[in-house]
This record gives C-alpha cells, sequence and structure tokens, in this order.
C-alpha cells in the first residue's frame, strides 16, 4: 500500500513539474508583432510576422537579424514565411554567413518566386489603400515595383502615383504615372491622372498635353474632357472650352461639374441667355451649384 502511495506521490510531482516547465516556457513566449515593430521594412515584419510568437531562439535570430545588411534581412525573411525557423537559420547567422545579391536571389526563387512576393505586397498595399492609408500602402508598392511583371509593375506605379496623388505630394506623382506609360503608352487614365498632377503643380501646358493624349485613346473619357476645359479657360481660350466641356456632358448628361463650368464659360463670352440655361439644368441635378451659378448670373 504504501509502495502504491509512494509511485502514486512520484508521479503526481513528475506531472508538477511537466506543468511547471510548460507554464514556464509559455510565459517566455514573446508576441512577434510587438517585438519586431519598427524593426524591419514592412513587407519583412510581414514576413517575420508568421512566426506567431517568439522563444528565446527566435527573439535572439531577430535580435542579430537587425544587425544585417537590407539583402540578407530580405533572404531570412522569406525563409522564415516560407519554412518557419530553424536551428540552421541562427546558426548561419550566428557563424556570420553572409550572401552575394545574387545568392541571395538565387536561394530566394529555389521554391518560390520574387513574383509571389511581388503580388503579396501588392496586394498588403492594396489593403492600406482601401482604408485610405495612403503612406502605409507606399512601402509596399515599392517591393511590387521590383517585379518583372509588366502588368503588375505598371499597377503598382499607377498606385503609387495615386498614393501621391491623395498625400498631395504630386512631383512624385508625376515621375509614378509617367512610369505606368512608360510601360503602357496607351493607358488613358494614367494620362488623365497624369494632367491633373501637372495642373497641382501649374504645368498647365504639360497638362493640356496629358489630357489630350487620355482623349486620343479613349475619345469618350468625361473626366478628361472636362479637366482639358478648365485648362482651356486658363489659356483664355473660352471657345475651346465650351465644346470640352459639352464633350463631357454628351458622354455623361448628369456631369454637374461640367454643366457649372460650362455655364461659366457661357458668361465669360456674355452669352447669358445659356448659363441659364445651364443653370435649369443644375437646379436638376445639384442645387449648390446653381445656386452658386445663379448668383453668378444676376
Amino acid at each position: 500500500m504504501k509502495k502504491n502511495i509512494t509511485c502514486l506521490l512520484l508521479v503526481t510531482i513528475i506531472i508538477s513539474i511537466f506543468c511547471l516547465s510548460i507554464t514556464v516556457s509559455c510565459s517566455q513566449t514573446i508576441n512577434v508583432k510587438n517585438y519586431i515593430k519598427d524593426k524591419f521594412p514592412p513587407i519583412f515584419s510581414f514576413y517575420l510576422s508568421s512566426l506567431q510568437g517568439l522563444d528565446s531562439y527566435e527573439k535572439e535570430f531577430i535580435d542579430l537579424l537587425q544587425k544585417l545588411l537590407k539583402e540578407e534581412q530580405e533572404y531570412y525573411a522569406k525563409e522564415i514565411y516560407k519554412n518557419g525557423f530553424s536551428p540552421e537559420l541562427l546558426k548561419n547567422i550566428k557563424e556570420g554567413k553572409t550572401f552575394t545579391t545574387e545568392e541571395l536571389f538565387e536561394q530566394g526563387n529555389k521554391e518560390k518566386k520574387d513574383s509571389d512576393y511581388a503580388y503579396e505586397a501588392y496586394n498588403q498595399a492594396q489593403i492600406f489603400i482601401d482604408k485610405k492609408e495612403y503612406k502605409k500602402a507606399l512601402p509596399y508598392l515599392e517591393i511590387a515595383i521590383k517585379t518583372d511583371i509588366s502588368s503588375l509593375k505598371a499597377r503598382a506605379y499607377f498606385n503609387i502615383g495615386f498614393c501621391h496623388d491623395k498625400l498631395k505630394i504630386y512631383s512624385k506623382a508625376i515621375e509614378a504615372y509617367l512610369q505606368v506609360l512608360h510601360i503602357y503608352p496607351d493607358y488613358a487614365i494614367a494620362y488623365c491622372n497624369l494632367g491633373f498632377a501637372y495642373d497641382q503643380l501649374g504645368f498647365h501646358e504639360d497638362a493640356r498635353e496629358a489630357y489630350i493624349q487620355a482623349i486620343r485613346i479613349n475619345p469618350d473619357y468625361a473626366e478628361a474632357h472636362y479637366y482639358l476645359g478648365l485648362d482651356y479657360i486658363i489659356f483664355g481660350f473660352r471657345i475651346f472650352a465650351i465644346e470640352a466641356y459639352k464633350q463631357a456632358i454628351r458622354i455623361d448628361p448628369d456631369y454637374t461639374e461640367a454643366h457649372y463650368s460650362l455655364g461659366v464659360a457661357y458668361l465669360l463670352i456674355r452669352d447669358r441667355d445659356s448659363a441659364v440655361n445651364e443653370y435649369r439644368i443644375l437646379k436638376e441635378l445639384d442645387i449648390d451649384l446653381a445656386n452658386k451659378l445663379f448668383d453668378l448670373i444676376y
């Protein structure tokens, strides 16, 4: 009987020790997202967050990873994302194993192409764009443009331009849209957005040419006709502006800004009756713009 009690007590002690070891081990796990925050470029953090949690060995790995060159950080981050943490990775870093750019590229493509990561970066950027978090989207788009896939590169550059538009950094937007057009010369939306960015910086002649190119590619591009009309007003070409606004309205009869601008253009050439007609149309579409035009007429 005593022997059985002794055995039972021994088993209880062993179980207690085992449970304690589990508790200690769990208490040493660190939240990976909190630990790596602001320590690596966004896409590397995206790869490394697949660790979920950090034990002491993984923490050591992350600490050493911070000291490496960007290219090596990228290689190891991708390895973590593809295959998870391994003692070999920690050993390589501890031993100071380094790689040339060519070696990193070759190793990174053994199991997964870089294009896959470019798509992942682009999709992550799109999430931030949908949330209107344009600054957060830009680092991922900078990764996506490194791809050799023309369609993906063009979309990434276009979104870079779009983000810079929203952030009012128009010089950067122009650079991005020009890159898009270098890849796809017949991208009408990129021309129209390029024109808008030029206008914001006062380069109205460049803007006019961009809108004309957009219309050449897509004659039924209402916004391009409208913005072209605005530039014609700036240049004093009022008859050309009226024709541009009419084209925008032909394509989109409910284009309220075009109706308003057309009414203003009519007033500039002293055609009050035509301006009044635009006011009447606007009353059914946008009462605020209609009242604004009314004040100019009367």
